[in-house]
């Protein structure tokens, strides 16, 4: 894959220094991209947040909200971002909300991918057990998964992958992105700290 054969590359758009803060934090504690580097075939995982929805109101419930004209941008910019350094993936995996097919839609189309999107009701305000259930579950032949889903379930797997801690549910933003590559080879053997963090983009 894609993610296997490239350096590790840290997005220009993180979202405050916390963030970076964890970053680097991370990376000294999980140095396993160096072990990847080579690696024809591994499991790999995009993880992102929905992008910024309107604020809630009596006017819609939080499941139908849609994206914001900001979130609509910040979705489309991503998809350009991802297309411009090549990153594809085989399978995206979003909830059923609205805000987070519309992000996942925007982004499959700007990004130019062919992959199939499906929508879990699951996915609606996912804890982190319902995603890892899911991404244990997923066909081996998929080596890269784009899961598009809800706080604050999106980064407490990331946490839980690269730390088995929660560092960062409190500072992901909406539209924030992880690729993740993980040491196993089957989804099945996904578990807490297996992965090493090759990107964070904030929005």
């Amino acid at each position: 894959m894609l993610a296997a054969r490239r350096g590790i590359v840290f997005g220009t758009h993180l979202q405050s220094d916390a963030v970076r803060g964890i970053v680097l934090t991370v990376m000294r504690s999980r140095p396993l991209v160096s072990r990847f580097v080579g690696q024809q075939e591994m499991k790999s995982l995009l993880i992102l947040r929905h992008a910024e929805a309107v604020a809630l109101s009596g006017a819609v419930d939080d499941y139908s909200r849609p994206l914001s004209t900001a979130g609509q941008e910040q979705a489309i910019e991503l998809g350009k971002h991802l297309h411009r350094l090549g990153v594809t993936s085989d399978a995206i995996a979003c909830s059923t909300a609205l805000r987070a097919r519309q992000t996942a839609e925007l982004v499959v189309k700007a990004a130019q991918w062919t992959a199939e999107t499906n929508a879990y009701d699951a996915f609606y305000n996912a804890s982190i057990d319902d995603l890892l259930t899911h991404v244990k579950s997923r066909a081996e032949d998929i080596e890269q998964l784009c899961i598009v889903a809800h706080a604050p379930g999106v980064p407490e797997l990331v946490s839980f992958l690269v730390t088995d801690e929660g560092d960062l549910n409190l500072v992901y933003a909406a539209g924030t992105l992880a690729e993740i590559l993980l040491d196993v080879d089957q989804w099945s053997e996904v578990r807490g700290a297996c992965g090493a963090l090759r990107s964070l983009r904030g929005p």
